[in-house]
């Protein structure tokens, strides 16, 4: 907008606190920055639990939730050194996303 009012892109840059350059690259695109950024749509490393996701996947859906640090605490006991620690989160994240798309459905409470 400052540019629209001035027509100078240096002080238009400057009231933005951009570069010169970076703010010409918005103003030439015509879009905002925020407009410009893609999320990306591939994994960025390949998925530790999919050799064991039929036995992840048959705990979940016997009856009764089990927590993800449960099941994990299993897979380091059944398969020993092949799973660290900080996979623990990797394992409650894609608990998260099968229990949002494939897993039970959520009881539905009306207050009376």
């Amino acid at each position: 907008m400052f540019y629209q009012k001035s027509g100078k892109v240096s002080k238009a840059a400057a009231r933005a606190d951009m570069d010169e350059k970076t703010a010409r690259k918005y103003i030439e695109s015509r879009t905002l920055p925020s407009e410009t950024k893609v999320g990306r749509q591939w994994r960025t490393h390949s998925d530790i639990f999919a050799d064991v996701w039929p036995e992840i996947e048959s705990f979940l859906v016997q009856p009764g939730r089990l927590q993800a640090k449960t099941i994990f605490e299993w897979l380091q006991r059944t398969y020993p050194g092949k799973y660290q620690p900080g996979a623990l989160r990797t394992l409650q994240r894609r608990l998260k996303q099968w229990r949002a798309t494939s897993g039970p459905a959520k009881d539905v409470m009306f207050p009376q």
